[in-house]
């Protein structure tokens, strides 16, 4: 079940749900000196955040910011998890959206989009068309809005599960996906929460699915500034920490 949120009074048309404990399997909190760039940026288990660098994502103030530059239109970067990969359980990713500025964009009726999906990457080539898409969530701006998508394999494009009338966002904004993989094929084999601040977590997607199947082994950054028809402009920042994996217990 998808619902539109109002995260801006938290009108809640989801579902609420304490976060379960889970166990830490890789985590990046970003704690490399102002200026490191994700060559150079590692998780608790060594593995760097991608083995290639552009210059829209930089860390500062420990957590990676993602800007425009006004050159480069959009970064679609994927790189594995450090272990085997995932076949079987229930495992989390997370992170939060410490700050979203927008103001500059909105000056020029822009739009963006920042966020993450996660992958089979077994068969991946880069840009190609078979990339082992599980699914995921993307932080969009667009109309004086700051709204959460999500896309799961089974459709074509991101959909809204929540909205504020905000350029700026309010508060830190927690996003925490589950995956099932013993039950992959089957609704609610995906799952999004959503806390914003010190508000109770939200459930907004609760019937996704993962294909049947599915191997958790990997993630692709996603930004775009002027791909897809977006114009983040120059001076406008997202500001993300603790991307990690877990295993739900």
């Amino acid at each position: 079940m998808k619902h539109i949120l109002s995260l801006t009074i938290l009108t809640i048309g989801g579902l609420l749900l304490s976060s379960l404990s889970a166990e830490v399997v890789e985590a990046w909190t970003f704690s490399e000196a102002d200026g490191t760039l994700m060559d150079a940026t590692y998780s608790d288990q060594g593995n760097m955040l991608c083995p290639q660098t552009r210059p829209t994502l930089i860390l500062r103030n420990g957590r990676v910011e993602f800007v425009s530059d006004g050159v480069t239109d959009g970064v679609f970067l994927i790189n594995p998890f450090s272990g085997e990969p995932i076949t079987s359980g229930v495992y989390e990713l997370s992170w939060t959206y410490v700050s979203a500025a927008f103001v500059k964009t909105m000056e020029v009726d822009g739009s963006a989009n920042v966020g993450f999906d996660f992958r089979d990457t077994k068969d991946t080539r880069y840009k190609g068309s078979d990339d082992g898409l599980l699914g995921g969530v993307r932080l969009r701006y667009e109309g004086k809005h700051i709204m959460i998508q999500y896309q799961s394999a089974n459709e074509e494009k991101f959909e809204t599960i929540a909205s504020m009338d905000r350029v700026v966002l309010p508060e830190p904004l927690r996003v925490r996906i589950r995956y099932d993989l013993d039950n992959s094929g089957q609704p609610g084999s995906m799952q999004v929460f959503l806390k914003l601040g010190e508000e109770d977590e939200i459930n907004p997607v609760t019937d996704a699915k993962i294909p049947e199947g599915a191997v958790l082994d990997g993630y692709r950054i996603l930004q775009q500034m002027t791909n897809g028809g977006t114009n983040w402009q120059i001076g406008d920042v997202v500001a993300v920490d603790n991307f990690t994996l877990s295993k739900a217990e």
